[in-house]
């Protein structure tokens, strides 16, 4: 993973696939932990036998990428690049960042029965969706 300060300095740091997982693993169903901006990753960042982190930046009035294959126990992050607020709510209404402003992000972990699809409540025209697959 690549933590970027608000300065724009970037440095590589160990993280334990397992403490990240048991950080998320701790918040109730549907709510997200909400950051400060500086932890930005650019993939998974575990193997493939374990919980990922996706991340997902939201530049230009859209979710980059929009579209993401990820697996229950994976935790999805957003870091806003634009200049005005942004949210990622599901569809149904199940699960929300709240406001995430600008250089900050949101984390949400995946579950199986988790709402796939979503927007930005600030933006309607903003949509995006995950794939949910089968743990192997």
């Amino acid at each position: 993973m690549v933590r970027i300060t608000r300065r724009g300095f970037a440095s590589r740091i160990a993280t334990g696939a397992m403490a990240a997982f048991a950080a998320s693993a701790a918040l109730p169903m549907g709510v997200a932990r909400p950051h400060d901006g500086a932890h930005v990753d650019d993939g998974p960042t575990v193997s493939a036998d374990g919980p990922a982190d996706h991340l997902v930046e939201i530049t230009g009035f859209a979710f980059q990428p929009d579209r993401l294959q990820v697996r229950p126990g994976d935790t999805i992050t957003w870091v806003n690049r634009d200049i005005a607020p942004h949210t990622a709510t599901a569809d149904d209404g199940s699960w929300d960042t709240g406001a995430i402003r600008t250089d900050e992000s949101a984390t949400v972990p995946v579950t199986p029965e988790m709402a796939a699809t979503y927007y930005c409540r600030f933006h309607p025209m903003m949509t995006a969706q995950f794939d949910i697959v089968a743990v192997r």
